[in-house]
């Protein structure tokens, strides 16, 4: 027997045409428990939530339609095709290598650990300067974006993020956000 998807494990929770946040819950835990024998702690359900909902919830409603579902799916197979930064407006382009020139320190145009270090310092400073986080939160949020940063661009494994590395894991983000923007205006249009 292979692998199952989520959704196998209970196909009700497709009925309605929407997934939606107690559905991917319940869907992700029998799922997890199936094929790997233990259950999904609660810290890891929500991860994998806001991860499902980041990447598939292009309107914000908190459930993922059959729409939103099958252009995540299309979005993947860009990505695992090596072809989502082609995808990208060259104004789209131009933002990413602004953040990649303001983290890019001393402009070796790659992009190392110390560098991305500051860079998350400066900005979770700034929010707690705002007191939208505490400090001891600020210092933590460092490290771990610290680490995810390279997990996530340094396709390479060398410890340096060069521009078109980061530039590959951005496009993820521009697009999504893009279509994102897209719906919300499409929503707002339907109900206005």
């Amino acid at each position: 027997a292979g692998r199952s998807s989520p959704q196998d494990a209970n196909p009700t929770l497709m009925c309605a045409g929407f997934i939606t946040s107690a559905e991917f819950r319940e869907g992700e835990r029998r799922w997890h428990r199936q094929n790997h024998g233990e259950d999904l702690s609660e810290e890891e359900t929500e991860e994998r939530l806001r991860a499902w909902l980041r990447f598939r919830d292009l309107d914000g409603d908190q459930q993922v339609s059959w729409y939103e579902f099958a252009n995540a799916k299309a979005m993947i197979m860009l990505e695992s095709s090596g072809k989502m930064a082609a995808c990208l407006t060259e104004e789209e382009v131009e933002q990413a290598r602004a953040v990649f020139r303001e983290i890019d320190i001393d402009e070796s145009n790659t992009i190392c650990e110390t560098e991305v270090r500051a860079y998350y310092q400066k900005r979770y400073a700034q929010e707690v300067a705002l007191t939208l986080r505490s400090p001891v939160r600020a210092l933590q949020l460092v490290d771990d974006s610290v680490k995810r940063m390279f997990m996530s661009h340094d396709a390479s494994g060398d410890g340096l993020i060069d521009f078109d590395e980061f530039l590959a894991e951005e496009a993820k983000n521009l697009v999504m956000d893009r279509r994102r923007a897209a719906a919300v205006r499409e929503k707002l249009c339907d109900t206005g």
